[in-house]
């Protein structure tokens, strides 16, 4: 398979410099170079040259992208196939049959969904020469985006969004519910032993700063913390912080544990770029529209457990 940026991103030099002089302040020239330009919006692909430090930036904001399986897709809405089975290989003896596994394809469909924002330059800074416009644009979306894109792997309800992991329809299986109105130290061990062997070895926990600070707060009947404060693991897992988790409230899944390369991120089209030029011009500004276009959903809705507190 070729690479993202060899299918998804121009990579010749010369369309690299009609680019940026693009974002300046020229036109690109569109001859021949359709298939850079975003669907519908007037915006065209970042460069090759620039995708990488683009995605490098997208990691530092959002941990989906470490963590979650990314797929480039150039078709529209191409259903995909996944096999749902815990079947092993198996030893067969010389000359006989291979069994066959029974299980059947289960079809999900990924839609283009459409991400934008709209950020501003005062044109005195695109006239300085010591002002470093392509790293300015690749850091300020990547940041603005790979924010947008972690609340939505999150919490999205799939409708012209992706569909969040914490999603009633399409999200992870809630592995224990809480007894009481916070969670336990024991609800959580529940929650760890809901996942199966196989799920728990490249597993992770995510939460927020509020729930993992009532976690270390915890203590047993000596007043030990139950969470080793010098540990930054749980029960010998990562723990990632991102604070579009919910907090602990009634009926809320502020806890997710799991292994996350079953969550798939299809790329419709990379990021790209239109300039409004007239918008802004009488603040002696110019104007910047960033755009993705992609989905996500959780494959195994299994390999990710959830803590769900109490209603």
């Amino acid at each position: 398979m070729k690479n993202y940026q060899t299918v998804m991103n121009p990579t010749d030099k010369e369309y690299s410099t009609e680019f940026w002089n693009s974002l300046r302040r020229h036109n690109i020239n569109t001859s021949g170079r359709y298939e850079a330009s975003a669907p519908r919006t007037g915006a065209y692909a970042l460069p090759a040259a620039n995708a990488d430090k683009y995605m490098e930036e997208l990691k530092k904001c959002n941990f989906f992208r470490t963590r979650a399986t990314s797929i480039p897709m150039c078709q529209k809405d191409q259903p995909i196939a996944v096999m749902n089975t815990n079947e092993l290989a198996q030893w067969i003896p010389e000359n006989e049959p291979i069994p066959e596994e029974e299980s059947v394809l289960k079809v999900l469909t990924f839609e283009s969904c459409k991400l934008a924002s709209i950020t501003k330059l005062f044109e005195s800074m695109l006239e300085d020469s010591g002002f470093d416009f392509e790293d300015w644009v690749i850091r300020n979306f990547a940041k603005r985006f790979g924010k947008a894109e972690e609340a939505a792997f999150l919490n999205g309800t799939g409708e012209n969004e992706p569909t969040g992991i914490l999603a009633e329809s399409g999200g992870a299986e809630v592995g224990v519910t809480t007894s009481g109105d916070a969670p336990t130290f024991d609800e959580v061990m529940n929650l760890f032993y809901s996942l199966a062997p196989e799920h728990r070895e490249n597993a992770i926990w995510v939460m927020n700063d509020t729930t993992a600070l009532h976690l270390r707060k915890l203590k047993d009947s000596a007043g030990n913390y139950l969470w080793a404060p010098s540990s930054e693991k749980l029960l010998g897992k990562e723990v990632i912080i991102s604070n579009a988790m919910p907090d602990i409230g009634s009926g809320s899944k502020p806890i997710a544990f799991g292994d996350f390369s079953y969550y798939w991120i299809l790329d419709r089209f990379p990021f790209s770029v239109a300039v409004l030029k007239e918008k802004y011009v009488l603040s002696n500004q110019r104007g910047y529209i960033g755009y993705e276009f992609l989905d996500a959903k959780l494959i195994r809705p299994e390999a990710i457990k959830v803590l769900q507190v109490k209603a």
